[in-house]
C-alpha cells in the first residue's frame, strides 16, 4: 500500500496485538508509514474526516461490522473510499473497493 500512495501520501496501520504492531514497525522501510496498536472497530484516535481512504485486509468478517462502518464514515472525508478484502470461506466475494 506504501508504494501505491506514494512520497507524499501517508499511512497508518493499525492491529489489536502489539506484537503484530513491532513486527510491522520493524520491517516497514517507509517514512511514510507507521503502525499503531488500535481498533478497526473504533478509530478512537484518528480525527473525524481525516482519512481519504480506509482499506481493511482479512479483517472483515472478525470484527464487529456495523461499529466498523460507522467509525470508518466518522473518519473519512467526503468522497472517501473504503476497499476491503476477506478470506472468510463464508464470504464469497472478490476484493471490492466502493466509492
Amino acid at each position: 500500500m506504501a508504494e501505491k500512495i506514494g512520497a507524499s501520501g501517508r499511512l497508518i496501520g493499525l492491529d489489536p496485538l502489539p506484537e503484530r504492531v513491532a513486527v510491522a514497525t520493524e520491517k516497514n522501510r517507509y517514512p511514510n508509514v507507521e503502525f499503531r496498536v488500535g481498533c478497526a472497530e473504533l478509530l478512537k484516535d484518528i480525527p473525524d474526516k481525516s482519512i481519504d481512504v480506509a482499506y481493511l485486509s482479512s479483517v472483515f468478517h472478525w470484527i464487529s461490522q456495523s461499529r466498523l462502518l460507522w467509525g470508518i464514515g466518522r473518519v473519512l472525508k467526503d468522497g472517501g473510499r473504503v476497499g476491503l478484502t476477506t478470506n472468510a470461506k463464508e464470504w464469497h466475494v472478490q476484493p471490492l473497493l466502493l466509492s
